[in-house]
């Protein structure tokens, strides 16, 4: 497993002696400090395996900066550059049966916490 990671007010860091627990749903784990651990339920390895797959560069990138709400999370965010690389990278997630969201201004949007 690698360590353990999660996002504050925007930055990756590494959680306090490298520790996280599994939540009862098995998936996601939850540093020593409270904060989720980022690595444990396979997001950012599914967002890796569709950068590759399909060209595209993502970031996780936290809510605060994301929405008008400047609060929430944080999320895998996608940037396609042209219309092509969209159909490629929204069809990739939609291939591993995950529902791809379309984040237009941000406004009037709640991204619960966690990833």
């Amino acid at each position: 497993m690698s360590e353990a990671k999660f996002i504050e007010n925007g930055n990756m860091s590494i959680c306090p002696n490298d520790k996280t627990n599994i939540c009862p749903n098995g998936k996601i784990g939850v540093c020593s400090n409270g904060k989720i651990d980022i690595y444990l339920n396979g997001i950012i390895e599914i967002c890796q395996e569709v950068a590759t797959e399909c060209g595209v560069e993502f970031q996780v990138e936290a809510a605060s900066v994301l929405t008008t709400f400047k609060g929430g999370g944080s999320v895998c965010a996608f940037v396609p550059r042209n219309e092509e690389e969209f159909v490629k990278t929204y069809s990739a997630f939609a291939r591993r049966g995950i529902k791809a969201f379309i984040l237009g201004g941000g406004s009037n949007v709640v991204i619960a916490d966690g990833l």
